[in-house]
């Protein structure tokens, strides 16, 4: 385990609050070098998801059961909600590359609307 870790775990930090703080680190990271690469980064598709906030501490931590492997955190449950929100875009637009890696470079890509 890093040091700076075990500090955090030695200062009150749980293993479930080290995991989400290095998931939103990594979503934060990976927004920021797409918009600087590609300006027109967006993500186009919406859609609502369930938030399951709980309150940990001094702490937010939340889930979305429909999203496997998303999970956010926060001070105030906004913060969290946000948190959540970008980790399941993240996860949506990987789960889009890999989807779309092996697809023919003839075959038909639209778009199909929930609501």
């Amino acid at each position: 385990m890093a040091g700076s870790a075990r500090t955090l775990l030695a200062s009150g930090w749980n293993r479930a609050t080290l995991r989400l703080a290095a998931i939103w680190s990594l979503t934060l990271f990976r927004e920021k070098h797409l918009k600087c690469v590609f300006p027109f980064y967006t993500l186009s598709m919406q859609n609502e998801f369930t938030a399951v906030i709980e309150r940990d501490d001094e702490w937010f931590v939340a889930w979305s059961p429909e999203i496997p492997g998303a999970n956010g955190q926060g001070r105030s449950v906004e913060e969290c909600r946000e948190s959540l929100g970008a980790a399941i875009q993240l996860i949506l637009e990987d789960r889009r590359e890999d989807g779309l890696r092996g697809a023919p470079a003839d075959a038909l890509r639209e778009t199909v609307t929930i609501r």
